[in-house]
């Protein structure tokens, strides 16, 4: 039984107690790293032991797709612990 999550009625829908406000929202994507031009090793271990420098990684995204002018581009998506951007690394 979750204390932060409800089920609706039919079962098939769940929604959180309390909703995000835009001060979440802001908080969460305040703390969203997007990284581009990712070495050719990207693999989840090597991009964990790369941004591991700065913190516990809540979350590591990646993608590849392709631009036309550039084939296989990655990108990768990372959140980091707030404590890193408090601390003044991500200014």
């Amino acid at each position: 039984m979750s204390t932060k999550l409800v089920l609706s009625d039919d079962g098939k829908k769940v929604r959180r107690l309390q909703p995000f406000t835009e001060a979440d929202v802001d908080e969460l994507q305040s703390r969203i790293v997007v990284a581009e031009n990712l070495p050719e090793d990207h693999c989840y271990q090597n991009l964990m032991k790369i941004f591991v420098v700065v913190g516990s990684i809540k979350t590591i995204r990646t993608s590849k797709f392709e631009l036309g002018w550039y084939d296989n581009y990655h990108w990768m998506v990372c959140q980091l612990p707030l404590a890193y951007h408090q601390n003044g690394f991500y200014h």
